[in-house]
């Protein structure tokens, strides 16, 4: 048993407990060449060395550890997807999502879209610094980067919100919002307004799913029919506990 628990101690302090050990064994020789006045110092800062290489070395074996058992570093609580547009052509989209962060600290946040119009939309948040736009190939994704105003600590909540101007005047984008499910998530939200929908007759929305790990082109599921509000000139959509690893999809026709 103690030498499992040596094993252990030795996987966890690594290198760093052999050069704490090496700069010790050096203080330990100053301290029997120097006077008897200076010894309790050397003791003392070859103590505070040793403890700082061990604490060092523990923090490093923590983050590993939350970044191997959550791998987006945060836990998703909820999230929640609104389209507004009066006209058609000019679209408001915005994102918030809530979220714990799993890592030690979480600096950043990306968010993978898919914006189908010509021209690139002008992207902001009012809880982050949009820093660029990145190219996913395996997904034909884009990806915004984020940064946060200030560090996110363990097990701190966050809300991640992203805002999208989006210029469709030709009105040639897909009429459609997704969600992606990438961890657990208790509550998936969709709230689409269509103030230029001022018809008699106006058709239900089409909600449908699909696996993230299959090919961007692959049809989606189909899984129900969303009813327009006419009051509220909308589509409003909540799915709790969406099913894991699948993207989330309300079309409407334009």
């Amino acid at each position: 048993m103690v030498r499992r628990a040596l094993t252990v101690l030795n996987h966890v302090l690594g290198k760093s407990f052999v050069v704490a050990a090496n700069i010790a064994s050096i203080l330990g020789f100053l301290i029997i060449a120097v006077s008897q006045k200076n010894q309790a110092l050397i003791a003392l800062i070859s103590l505070v060395i040793f403890l700082v290489a061990i604490l060092i070395r523990l923090f490093v074996f923590f983050d590993r550890f939350l970044q191997l058992s959550n791998t987006l570093g945060h836990e998703s609580l909820a999230t929640y997807l609104y389209y507004k547009t009066d006209d058609g052509k000019i679209i408001h989209h915005q994102i918030y999502k809530h979220l714990v962060c799993k890592n030690t600290v979480m600096y950043e946040h990306t968010h993978n879209f898919n914006w189908t119009g010509p021209i690139p939309p002008i992207i902001s948040s009012d809880t982050m610094d949009f820093l660029h736009v990145a190219k996913n190939t395996k997904n034909n994704q884009d990806q915004a980067i984020f940064k946060f105003r200030r560090p996110i600590f363990f097990k701190e909540f966050a809300i991640a919100h992203i805002r999208m101007f989006c210029d469709d005047t030709r009105q040639v984008s897909d009429t459609r919002v997704v969600g992606y499910v990438r961890e657990t998530l208790p509550l998936l939200d969709f709230t689409i307004e269509l103030g230029y929908k001022t018809g008699s007759v106006v058709k239900d929305a089409v909600l449908s799913k699909r696996p993230l790990n299959t090919h961007f082109e692959a049809p989606y599921e189909f899984v129900e029919l969303v009813p327009f509000d006419r009051n509220n000139n909308s589509y409003k959509k909540t799915i709790h506990n969406p099913e894991l690893g699948y993207a989330y999809k309300i079309e409407w026709e334009r």
